[in-house]
């Protein structure tokens, strides 16, 4: 969604951008022949609500927004999203550029997206499974250690893995537990 507003407001200056270069020029009393601008984008002078000038895949009548967004319209199945500036003499220049270049990013992006997300998914479960298995190597370890543990051999202690960390004291504590345990039986 960001990506999408980002891209369509850069159309959208453009055309704004457009719309105010031409409307200067009309300001200067230049003639512009709309018919020689980019063809990819619709152009139109409006003189009290009527199209005076236009380019020739502008429609005839004035581009106006409609449902498609602030500032767009669709022409022929094609999003143009639109930029004006008032000229001289009551005109306004209107100028819509295609949001086609910017659909087709947001496509490409979507198709990065559906491949690399899942990958970079998996990529992670992967690597959290792996650190995971070594972070817990130690206490399973220990596990096994203190499950040898009986009665009969209480002198038994856990190593000390020297990790310097819950791991270590941890097994600090068990082994002091079983120097308790191991002093009671001996004093019972």
């Amino acid at each position: 969604l960001i990506l999408r507003g980002s891209l369509e407001d850069g159309v959208r200056e453009s055309a704004e951008r457009e719309a105010g270069a031409i409307a200067a020029r009309l300001d200067q009393g230049e003639t512009v022949d709309l018919g020689q601008l980019d063809d990819d984008a619709l152009y139109q002078v409006i003189v009290d609500g009527e199209v005076r000038q236009r380019s020739a895949n502008a429609p005839s009548t004035p581009l106006a927004r409609d449902d498609d967004g602030p500032g767009a319209v669709r022409i022929d199945d094609e999003r143009f999203l639109l930029g004006s500036e008032d000229a001289g003499g009551g005109a306004l220049v209107v100028v819509g550029h295609s949001a086609e270049d910017a659909q087709e990013t947001l496509r490409a992006v979507a198709a990065l997206l559906l491949v690399a997300v899942p990958v970079v998914v998996l990529a992670v479960a992967a690597s959290s499974w792996v650190a995971v298995g070594r972070a817990l190597r130690p206490v399973d370890r220990m596990r096994r250690e203190v499950d040898a543990v009986s009665s009969a051999n209480l002198g038994l202690r856990l190593a000390d893995p020297g990790s310097g960390d819950e791991i270590g004291a941890l097994a600090a504590t068990m082994n002091r537990m079983l120097d308790r345990l191991d002093k009671s039986q001996r004093a019972q």
